[in-house]
């Protein structure tokens, strides 16, 4: 970001104990209010290559590198917002990642064994597998925020987030 800090001074903080609550005070302040510093409010735009496209500006992506604290804070939000959706048991079976005990490999598993069985009783099936993983600058907010606080994440956090995304 353009403040200049990164993950490595939070790192650097962490190793002591002043420092680690001083920090970890500054983020919980917006986290906990909805409040979003300025710095929050700004990026550095960076060109990439996309995977074998070449260097020529049209074959460039454009990320928004953001602040190290906000990042962190959307970071601890995106498991948050994960923790409510599993205790109040919101998540399909069907949804293996980013979850304790859940294996990929028992997904795959049971994926096979769902198709051998529509086949073996000879019954129409259809299967839509989405992944979003790369896809989170086409999210819209409005419908992020709704699916967020259905999950059970309180308004501030979330506001603390989404009110940056609309200057940058």
């Amino acid at each position: 970001g353009l403040s200049g800090i990164h993950f490595g001074h939070m790192k650097a903080c962490g190793k002591d104990e002043l420092l680690s609550q001083f920090e970890a005070t500054m983020c919980h302040i917006p986290y906990a209010t909805g409040y979003s510093p300025k710095e929050w409010k700004t990026s550095v735009n960076c060109m990439i290559e996309k995977k074998g496209k070449g260097t020529a500006v049209e074959k460039l992506r454009t990320i928004n590198l953001m602040e190290a604290d906000f990042n962190f804070n959307n970071k601890v939000m995106g498991r948050e917002v994960s923790a409510c959706a599993e205790r109040n048991m919101l998540l399909p079976k069907e949804q293996y990642g980013s979850r304790k005990e859940h294996q990929a490999r028992h997904h795959g598993i049971n994926k096979k064994l769902t198709y051998d069985l529509a086949h073996y009783q000879r019954r129409p099936m259809m299967v839509c597998s989405n992944d979003a993983m790369s896809c989170y600058d086409r999210i819209l907010h409005s419908m992020a925020s709704m699916a967020m606080q259905r999950l059970g994440l309180p308004p501030q956090p979330i506001q603390c987030m989404i009110k940056p995304m609309f200057f940058i």
